[in-house]
């Protein structure tokens, strides 16, 4: 029972406070010239529509000891270098 009562506390929590901390995290971002992006998973469906948001990865175990390894079929999070982004 104490594990849903945290839970719950905790998301009461997230709920008031998230709006406050996102506008902090917004306003710092700004200030400072950096930028912030979620890699959390949930940017993933966007490569189905534009993949070049996305990092290409690589195919590091086909590559042979010395090689270069070959960008794969694969995409990875968010591409912070592109201004897009």
């Amino acid at each position: 029972m104490r594990g849903r009562q945290f839970e719950a506390q905790l998301s009461a929590w997230l709920l008031h406070h998230l709006p406050t901390l996102s506008a902090h995290l917004l306003h710092f971002t700004l200030t400072h010239h950096c930028r912030f992006s979620c890699s959390s998973g949930h940017t993933a469906s966007w490569g189905k529509a534009y993949p070049e948001l996305l990092t290409r990865c690589y195919d590091t175990a086909a590559a042979g000891a010395g090689e270069e390894p070959q960008p794969s079929d694969k995409l990875g999070p968010i591409n912070p270098a592109r201004n897009e982004t």
